[in-house]
């Protein structure tokens, strides 16, 4: 297709703005009764007829004068004959009115045109013959009506000889579009009413002679003759005219001239004269108006003949031809009416009376002629001749030329009050201002329910202004003058548009079918006439488009000036269909949903370059305005597959989307018609999505067009979409005529922009995405984009509303989360949480909160946040976890939630969390017995062990046991020494004796897997206490069971000294800032946050003028101290101790001593406190203005090496401006401190100090789950460590299922009563002891800590072979059954007292759609019983890795001692079955050769064989045969009954069968046609099998033929039969060279034989008949076929000279 542009010049819609509304001779407050009529005669309306109608509006007939009556027809009065009989100017009963009626013509179409020249002609109208006639009445002015001018008197002159007759002609069998616009060698026309537009026909073909390269036109021949009924000429008469129309060929008539001649001729004569021609080339519309001469008349008139001069050398395939729209042909006839009833004509106005004499009229039941000028109003009651046929009357004198119209009295037509119908109008002038929503429907879409009206009211609550419901009878009464016409609704909505200033109306909706024009009128008419009760308001442009109705007007161009919609409603049931979906589509738009965010896009293309093209550009558009924001949507896009529209995989998945998915919009991008498109997306008839109505955006040629008069049983996809009964589309969205590519690229572009991201914030609903994507893409002046406007047609409601949230709305489900990578395992080092979160709302460019707590092992929890930003439809947002912890092994629980914050501020909150519970494999191994920190009683136990990942090969197992955690004792002890003990589900190491060395010895034991550290082949640690027959508890004794490896408790404030195997405080920190300068002061000194804060030496000035400044630090607390008195010199400056300052200030910040260095006395001072200070305190200093450093004796270098300072040794830093600031601590080394020197300038220093925490607290890692808690023990202490200031305190925790603790018991005394605890409710418990020492900053010394319990019950899934454990395959082939029994078994030795619940679930990994789901409950398990659970599915239609999840008591409503082994996953592959069916035909049990014969009753075998043993070929519709027939053209289907039997397969051969016999076939070729499909879709190939055979039923036998002949070894017999059975006899007699027969073969002996071609079974080896041998050489051989005694006919063949009297030779040379 190709893009070409032309230039247009014809602005259709600006012409059709200025129009009339044609409602101006209404006087809406009267009443008005209407009569149609497609007749040229004389009515009569008499008092009933019209009493009735008139009472019906509420008027008495009589109780208005009868000359205010008026009859009034395109918009002017009709003059009157009034029979008033008793002249009282009242309508009585016997009174009357009558008028003559006309035919409709065709000036009310002028108004279509905006070159009125371009109209065909008026003669006629595009869409009706019947014409309206109102009977009203007026108060004032004149009612127009004839007066008898019967009695004018005659002239002296004789009669007039002539008058102008008429004599017209209608080409109307076919439709001219109007200048058409070439795209390529294609053709697309305007809607627009241009070049003679409108009806013609017949076409006549041009008269053609071939010459080389192509042909000419045969100007010898005519390529019509029109014969023209006008008789009665007047030969001294005006010079007659014929005006003729003619339609131009319309292919290539850009590239051709075309000359056409016009000859006439009398009738029946062979002489014709020409008169005149015109050579055409653009102007395809051609009128010529030509003078006749009266010799080309005779008695009946003439004929015209029209010819096609050569001028040009036509292509071959080109078939230029004329068709013509009108003749009209103007002539004077003489005053002869040869029996004409009634007649019309044109009289030109008089000056003077003119005598008029009529011959030729009446007969015995027409003998009253009347006579009416309907210009001057003039009625005549001419006397009638009987005698002579005629009639005589006088003209007076006219000052207009007029239509004359001659009736008889008797044959008028009285109005019955059936043909009168009411008119209704509605108060049009309430509409002004007051309207958004104009509902335009016929009548006969009412039903008696209600419905239109409904749908009034739906509509009425989304507007705040009337939602008008009118009828198209009253729009045409009011806007056309009573035209069935689409401009009385362009003129209704002017007239609003026009007189409207603040609300103007928004929506225009038109409910019914209406027909393109192409169908008002010839054949199109008569191919349709059944149908045409259901054009109930025609359409408008040919092609049709709704949107030129109001384009054009208030100020638009080419596009609508109001949103414009029609939904062709067949029936009323069509309407309430209609209504239901609406009312379904309106309560999902306030539903934020994920349907409404996906976009389907579609692309087809002729080839797989364009279809490349097409589908780059989609993606560009979706991209920028689907994707973009605001909209944020998801996009899915399907391409053709090259030269395929039908791909069922392409199809299956647009489908699935449709139906189960749901999606907002459907877009379309290729070529297509009214019924198809060139991908195949299902018929609409397949759908089956109530409630998730799309909108259909489709761009293809004739895909939209609703103006086809089609059968209502074959409606075009459009149709079934919107009209679709709980299913298919809300909106459909399409060109109605050509769709040129480039062209509709950049309309989509404008549309989509209005469509989701809608700049204009006014595209509220479909109408108004289409009508503003219209005006940004209108280029008015240019056809190929006026076209593609005009003819984007909407079908359905413009007002539904598109979906347009106004807040974002945030969502996640159970479907939301998974975790990556997804072979992560709980000693991964790190993974993710992936958490999809969609955004059905508004997009929006805030970030917002994803928290994510975690809880694994029943109750450990850890919890992770992440800020995201969501910018598109749905996204994928990554939490990482730190992991790597055996602990997190088994069930996991992740309770997501996103928007935390609720900013943005959402449309709903209650999707915005999930919790997700998933399975992570240990990837290593779990501990199973004893426990961590178990109390052991017995010296012997049985240590056992898991692997983490149940479902893994065969494992080998490590097991260690010592006494230390670093298992380098003496006492270490190893399973098997260096054999790991082989067992994949638990291992077992059972030791005798523990051999203790003290009443409680603790334990470290350890195991791992036989395999690499990658692969899960790490230590795991694990600790018990042995105490002789001590009761079952938790406890932790030594030093090394507080920390890891083994332990998980927590510290706070402290840490373990592991040498010392003792407790210490955490030491604590703090950061000072000092800062000095020379001789100035202000804000500087010692500051706690950071240089410019705050100084903690305010009012200094008042201690001191200059010197040094120094506070002291407690060297645990690091906290400002006051000195003793003791160390301060009595009487001496020690500066502000305690100062105050200013009022504001409190003493805190005067913690300072100052030394005036200046001065000796104060230097001592300062020497002295040095000396005197504790050891450890922390001293700073700093410079106050000035220090005198340059006057320092050694005993003050000494005092600061006291403090570790050294700096200032040096005399070259001890200068007059020396700034010297310094942090040192009492006792420290020389050096050790923090010290800085500036030189009169600003200087800082920034240092830490060290000190230690007096207070902590350790926390047990959880204890449980038990079933009864009895007492807490504690030893706290060594050989009196604690001192009085120490305090020591034990809290318990009770944590429940979800990991919340509450505190429920504190001591300081051991032991402590547990019994009251709930362990349902508490399962677990933890212990927090809290260390307090402000003293000497040591916490007490805890020596051990233990809890007395009972034990519960343990239960694991033992995927054990022994024990029933099956997983049939980890890779299946599609069709196969996934099957899997595991065992689930109670590993403890206390019983499951309680019934279990277990779970499973079967998953897609890739989109983790959970494809089976179930559970049920365990019976109680004792001690080391276990249960089998057994599960099959199907795997038809999988592919990829599937998934099956199984837990057991996840929920934990039985406490278990851990759920760490009762859950895991079995992951397997499908394999696709993508391998075809192999066919196999056999007739009459051989395979045949192409076109081989066969018999007439043949036996016909076909099989599908499968290679895939589980899927079987079952469906008879998957096996398909059609047969063509000799001289057929087309293939018929084999339907399955008597003839064809279907045999599904049964067994793993999965072999389908066909047993086809059809019978008496006649002679001739006949085609099998076969395809099959598996259950998998698979074809058995990528075109259908086909085999020809043939049948002949003429009995015949072909020659025999040796073969191989010479015979070297052995030899068969080749020949052919033909007919409809075996012959009876067949015989075969071989003879050497003398003539003796050596071997004698009968029918048996040869075998099997049947119809067709045959090669014997029966071979000849060169022996005789006793089975010598015989001699090489030539041997003579004969053959006889009979039936019935009778000899077969013998069959020629190309071989049968090598016969000589039916005798063949055999050579014989072995």
């Amino acid at each position: 297709m190709k893009n070409v542009l032309f230039a247009c010049i014809y602005l259709f819609s600006s012409a059709l703005a200025a129009q009339i509304t044609g409602s101006e001779w209404i006087d809406f407050t009267k009443p008005h009764l209407k009569y149609k009529t497609d007749q040229e005669e004389l009515v009569r309306i008499n008092f009933f007829a019209a009493e009735l109608g008139l009472l019906k509006l509420g008027t008495r007939i009589q109780s208005v004068p009868m000359d205010k009556y008026r009859v009034f027809s395109h918009g002017q009065q009709i003059p009157l004959l009034i029979t008033d009989l008793n002249k009282n100017n009242t309508w009585d009963p016997d009174d009357y009115i009558e008028f003559v009626t006309h035919k409709e013509d065709g000036h009310f179409d002028s108004l279509l045109y905006e070159v009125k020249s371009h109209q065909r002609h008026k003669m006629q109208s595009m869409y009706t013959d019947f014409r309206s006639y109102y009977l009203t009445y007026r108060d004032n002015g004149v009612q127009a009506k004839y007066t008898n001018a019967t009695a004018t008197l005659p002239s002296s002159a004789p009669p007039k000889v002539s008058h102008q007759s008429v004599v017209t002609q209608f080409g109307d069998d076919l439709y001219f579009g109007g200048k058409p616009i070439l795209l390529g060698s294609s053709e697309a026309a305007l809607s627009d009413y241009s070049f003679g537009e409108g009806f013609y026909g017949p076409r006549f073909i041009v008269p053609k002679t071939s010459i080389p390269g192509g042909f000419r036109s045969d100007s010898s021949k005519p390529m019509a003759t029109i014969p023209i009924i006008a008789p009665e000429i007047d030969s001294s008469g005006f010079t007659p005219q014929i005006t003729v129309g003619t339609i131009n060929s319309i292919a290539y008539y850009s590239f051709f001239s075309h000359w056409l001649i016009y000859k006439v001729s009398p009738n029946g004569s062979i002489n014709n004269r020409r008169i005149g021609d015109t050579i055409t080339k653009q102007n395809v519309h051609v009128v010529q108006t030509l003078d006749l001469k009266a010799s080309d008349f005779d008695s009946k008139g003439l004929l015209l003949q029209l010819y096609n001069a050569p001028l040009n050398t036509y292509p071959i395939n080109f078939l230029p031809g004329y068709g013509f729209s009108h003749i009209e042909l103007k002539y004077p006839r003489k005053y002869k009416l040869n029996g004409l009833e009634s007649y019309s004509y044109l009289e030109e106005k008089n000056s003077e009376n003119i005598n008029i004499t009529w011959t030729g009229y009446g007969n015995s039941s027409k003998n009253n002629p009347l006579v009416f000028d309907e210009v001057n109003h003039l009625f005549f009651e001419p006397f009638y001749d009987a005698l002579n046929q005629k009639f005589s009357y006088t003209l007076p004198i006219r000052t207009q030329s007029g239509n004359m119209f001659i009736g008889d009295k008797f044959s008028t037509k009285l109005i019955s009050p059936n043909d009168i119908h009411i008119v209704n109008w509605p108060n049009y002038s309430e509409h002004i201002n007051n309207t958004d929503f104009i509902i335009i429907t016929d009548s006969a879409l009412l039903d008696g329910k209600g419905t239109m009206n409904e749908y009034v009211n739906f509509k009425q609550a989304q507007f705040s202004h009337p939602v008008r419901l009118l009828f198209d009878d009253n729009l045409y009464d009011a806007f056309s003058y009573g035209i069935n016409h689409p401009l009385a609704i362009r003129h209704y909505c002017k007239y609003l548009l026009d007189n409207s200033t603040t609300v103007k109306p928004k929506y225009l909706f038109i409910v019914g079918r209406g027909f393109e024009p192409v169908f008002n009128r010839g054949l199109n008419l008569q191919n349709t006439i059944n149908q045409q009760n259901r054009n109930y308001i025609p359409m408008m442009g040919q092609p049709a488009s709704d949107n030129i109705l109001v384009a054009g007007l208030d100020g638009t161009q080419i596009e609508p000036a109001i949103s414009v919609g029609r939904y062709p409603a067949d029936n009323p049931e069509d309407v309430e269909n209609y209504l239901n979906k609406q009312r379904i589509y309106l309560s999902n738009n306030n539903q934020y949903v994920d349907w409404r965010k996906k976009v389907m896009q579609l692309g087809g293309g002729i080839n797989s370059n364009q279809s490349k093209l097409i589908g780059n550009r989609l993606k560009s558009l979706s991209d920028l305005y689907v994707k973009g924001f605001p909209f944020n949507g998801t996009v899915s896009q399907f391409s053709k597959s090259a030269g395929n529209s039908s791909d069922p995989q392409i199809k299956a998945n647009i489908l699935r989307l449709i139906n189960l998915s749901g999606v907002n919009n459907i877009t379309f991008l290729g070529h297509g018609s009214s019924t198809t498109t060139d991908i195949d997306i299902g018929n609409p008839d397949e759908y089956v999505n109530f409630g998730k109505y799309p909108i259909f955006y489709f761009n293809g040629c004739q895909i939209g067009n609703p103006g086809k008069a089609i059968d209502v049983n074959s409606l075009g996809f459009a149709d079934k979409i919107v009209k679709g009964k709980d299913k298919g589309g809300i909106a459909f969205i399409a060109q109605s005529s050509t769709s040129e590519l480039y062209t509709v690229l950049s309309q989509m572009s404008q549309v989509y922009k209005h469509m989701f991201s809608d700049p204009s914030g006014s595209a509220l609903a479909i109408g108004d995405a289409l009508r503003l994507g219209i005006k940004d893409f209108q280029r008015p002046t240019i056809d190929l984009n006026r076209f593609h406007c005009q003819q984007l047609v909407l079908q359905g409601d413009p007002s539904t509303p598109l979906y347009r949230p106004i807040l974002p709305d945030f969502s996640i489900d159970e479907s939301s989360v998974y975790l990556y990578p997804e072979n992560t395992n709980a000693l991964s080092d790190s993974f993710s949480v992936a958490v999809i979160v969609r955004n059905t709302g508004i997009g929006v460019k805030d970030s917002f909160d994803i928290k994510i707590d975690r809880t694994y092992d029943i109750n450990n929890k850890r919890s992770y946040q992440k800020r995201v930003a969501l910018n598109k439809f749905i996204d994928t947002f990554f939490v990482t976890v730190k992991s790597k912890d055996a602990r997190t092994k088994g069930i996991n629980i992740f309770d997501v939630e996103i928007n935390t914050s609720r900013s943005p501020v959402e449309f709903n909150y209650t999707n915005n969390t999930v919790r997700y519970k998933t399975t992570i494999i240990g990837n290593g191994i779990n501990l199973v017995y004893p426990k961590k920190f178990d109390i052991i009683p017995s010296k012997s136990i049985t240590l056992k062990a898991q692997p983490s990942d149940l479902f893994r090969e065969l494992y080998g197992f490590f097991i260690e046991i010592d006494t230390t955690s670093s298992f380098s004792s003496p006492y270490l002890r190893k399973v098997n020494g260096l054999q790991p003990v082989q067992d994949g589900v638990i291992a077992e190491w059972e030791i005798d004796d523990l051999n203790p060395v003290k009443d409680t010895q603790e334990y470290f034991w350890r195991a791992r897997l036989s395999t690499g550290v990658s692969s899960g082949g790490s230590w795991v640690q694990s600790s018990f206490t042995y105490i002789k027959d001590h009761a079952p508890g938790w406890m932790q004794n030594n030093a090394f069971q507080y920390i890891e490896p083994a332990s998980l408790n927590t510290m706070s404030g402290m840490v373990l000294d592991t040498f010392n195997k003792a407790f210490s405080f955490t030491p604590i920190a703090k950061n000072l800032y000092i800062d000095a300068t020379h001789m100035t002061f202000s804000r500087m000194g010692v500051k706690e946050s950071g240089f410019g804060s705050q100084d903690l030496n305010y009012g200094i000035n008042f201690a001191i003028n200059t010197g040094l400044v120094a506070m002291f630090w407690d060297p645990l607390k690091l906290e400002r101290v006051a000195l003793d008195t003791s160390i301060q010199e009595p009487g001496g400056l020690w500066g502000g101790k305690w100062k105050t300052g200013l009022n504001y200030h409190t003493e805190d910040y005067q913690i300072y001593y100052t030394w005036d260095m200046s001065n000796r006395k104060d230097r001592e001072k300062f020497v002295s406190t040095m000396q005197k200070i504790p050891d450890s305190l922390y001293v700073s200093l700093f410079t106050y203005r000035l220090n005198h450093a340059n006057l320092w004796e050694q005993d003050v270098l000494d005092a600061l090496n006291s403090i570790g300072c050294t700096i200032m040794d040096s005399s070259s830093r001890r200068t007059f401006d020396n700034v010297y600031l310094a942090m040192g601590k009492k006792g420290w080394p020389v050096g050790k401190a923090d010290e800085i020197v500036g030189f009169g300038k600003y200087t800082q220093l920034e240092t830490t100090i060290l000190g230690k925490g007096y207070s902590s607290s350790m926390t047990s890692e959880n204890i449980g789950p038990v079933d009864t808690l009895y007492d807490l023990f504690f030893t706290r202490t060594l050989e009196n460590t604690i001192k009085e200031k120490d305090v020591f305190s034990i809290d318990v925790f009770g944590v429940d299922q979800d990991g919340i603790q509450q505190k429920l018991k504190t001591t300081q005394s051991s032991p402590l009563n547990l019994r009251g605890i709930d362990t349902k409710k508490y399962p677990f418990i933890h212990l927090t002891a809290n260390f307090l020492d402000k003293g000497a900053h040591t916490p007490a010394k805890i020596i051990n800590w233990r809890v007395t319990h009972s034990y519960l019950p343990d239960g694991s899934l033992f995927p054990k072979a022994s024990n029933g454990y099956i997983f049939h395959k980890d890779s299946l082939i599609e069709g196969d059954t996934f099957r899997t029994k595991i065992p689930f078994k109670n590993i403890s030795t206390i019983d499951i007292r309680d019934s279990l619940d277990l779970e499973y679930e079967l998953v897609e990994k890739i989109t983790r759609t959970v494809i089976d789901k179930g559970g049920f409950k365990i019976k109680p398990l004792k001690s080391d019983s276990l249960f089998l659970f057994e599960y099959k599915y199907p795997t038809t239609g999988f592919e990829g890795v599937y998934g099956f999840n199984i837990s057991v008591n996840i929920n934990n409503k039985v406490t278990e001692k851990t759920l760490i082994n009762n859950s895991n996953t079995l992951s397997f592959a499908v394999v696709k079955d993508n391998i075809n069916p192999l066919l196999d035909v056999t007739f009459d049990g051989r395979h045949i050769m192409d076109g081989d014969i066969v018999s007439a009753n043949p036996n016909i075998l076909i099989s599908s064989t499968d290679e895939n043993q589980f899927l079987l070929q079952q469906d008879e519709k998957k096996l398909v045969l059609e047969i063509q027939k000799p001289g057929g053209s087309s293939f018929t289907p084999v339907t399955y009954g008597t003839d064809a039997l279907f045999y599904p397969a049964t067994d793993k051969e999965n072999k389908a069968k066909v047993e086809y016999k059809p019978s008496d076939l006649i002679t001739g070729t006949y085609t099998l046609k076969i395809q099959s499909e598996d259950a998998s879709l698979n074809k058995a190939g990528s075109v259908e099998y086909l085999i020809n055979f043939n049948v002949d039923r003429n009995q015949t036998v072909t020659q025999f033929y040796p073969y191989p002949n010479p015979v070297t070894s052995s030899m068969r017999f080749v020949f052919t039969l033909t007919g409809t059975h075996i012959p009876e006899d067949i015989r075969i007699k071989i003879a050497n060279s003398s003539g003796r027969v050596v071997k004698e073969v009968n029918k048996d002996e040869l075998g099997a034989i049947h119809i067709g071609n045959n090669i014997t079974d029966w071979t000849w080896n060169g022996t005789d008949q006793f089975g010598d041998m015989l001699a090489n050489g030539p041997y003579f051989y004969t053959v006889t076929v009979k039936d019935k005694g009778e000899d077969v006919k013998l069959k020629a063949t190309k071989g049968d000279a090598s016969f000589k009297n039916q005798t063949g030779v055999i050579y014989l040379l072995r």
